[in-house]
């Protein structure tokens, strides 16, 4: 299932390292919170429409 492409399209290792020790889905969504709040503040000065 995991190979170069797979880590091309989702661009990291970390989601499948998450997958092979067998964290939940509501366990990986969980590790992108912090990052996704941050993108989200960069993001806000760029947004056209609210």
């Amino acid at each position: 299932f995991f190979n170069s492409f797979f880590t091309k399209l989702v661009g990291t290792k970390k989601l499948q390292q998450q997958i092979e020790t067998g964290l939940s889905e509501v366990e990986i969504r969980k590790s992108w919170k912090k990052g996704l709040q941050e993108f989200k503040k960069i993001r806000a000065k760029y947004l056209i429409y609210k």
